[in-house]
């Protein structure tokens, strides 16, 4: 289940593929965040540099429910792992391409997010 998560698949839809509630999966993703947290802090006490940080990875992968090449993005405030997804294919890859863009530029991709959103619900 958190595999598909931080593989950028919906919750409801993960939620569904196994019969549970979507709550128990997110009190799962929830749980396993604090525990990713807690052995991330424990390893750096031990000075285990790298699998601490390899916990890291996974923390934040699960707190936005994205993989690793869109973390940057999902840590925007407002953007979920969707729109993150969204300005990633539509050539935005980092904080500074999307600060250094124009409304011109950034205007069709959130277009697209609302078009997606709409034909989703």
């Amino acid at each position: 289940m958190l595999q598909q998560l931080i593989k950028e698949e919906p919750m409801s839809k993960v939620a569904e593929s196994f019969g549970i509630e979507r709550g128990f999966l997110q009190s799962l993703a929830s749980t396993t965040t604090g525990f990713a947290g807690m052995a991330q802090t424990f390893c750096g006490k031990l000075g285990w540099g790298n699998l601490a940080m390899l916990l890291g990875g996974f923390k934040e992968r699960l707190v936005f429910g994205v993989r690793s090449d869109l973390l940057e993005l999902a840590r925007l405030p407002y953007v979920k792992g969707f729109t993150a997804r969204v300005f990633w294919e539509g050539g935005m890859k980092s904080i500074s391409m999307i600060a250094e863009s124009g409304v011109e530029d950034i205007l069709p991709l959130l277009q697209k997010v609302k078009a997606m959103v709409i034909e989703v619900s």
